[in-house]
């Protein structure tokens, strides 16, 4: 695991349920591949404030299965070995959907890796406005569930 400051610790989450073909999950998969290894992607990781981040690949159903461990991105190497790391196995996750417990998964998954976030400014911040907000919420508990966000436009 990471013990290390990284501008963001990061848990793609991947439907694997049973509504999910084989060729779907590998059309995921290459999808965050292609995308942690675009330049764009890389510049953006590191032009931050840490010029690194943490990430993880998890994959969900009746079970969730972490398919690539906490992995360091500073740059194509590291980025490059988490989208072989990604491709190669087989899918880890089978049954019905249970997305609440993927979302808690995921959060368990950040609240214990070893990685440590840096201070982030947001856009919001800098101009003075407190930021947006998500809240984690549960039927049973406030404060330990899954994430709740306002939707965003997809254009």
């Amino acid at each position: 695991a990471l013990a290390e400051e990284v501008e963001l610790e990061l848990v793609l989450l991947a439907d694997a349920s049973g509504s999910i073909t084989e060729a779907e999950i590998e059309f995921q998969r290459q999808g965050y591949a292609d995308a942690i290894t675009d330049p764009r992607v890389l510049s953006a990781i590191q032009n931050s404030a840490h010029g690194a981040i943490a990430i993880t690949y998890v994959e969900w159903a009746a079970n969730t299965a972490v398919v690539v461990d906490w992995t360091k991105i500073d740059g194509l190497e590291s980025a490059g070995a988490f989208a072989d790391a990604l491709i190669i196995p087989p899918r880890q996750a089978y049954g019905r959907n249970a997305i609440g417990a993927a979302l808690l998964d995921g959060k368990r998954l950040i609240e214990r890796n070893a990685a440590k976030r840096g201070h982030v400014l947001s856009r919001e911040r800098l101009r003075g406005q407190e930021p947006a907000r998500c809240e984690i919420i549960t039927d049973t508990e406030p404060g330990s569930g899954s994430i709740a966000t306002e939707p965003t436009a997809r254009g």
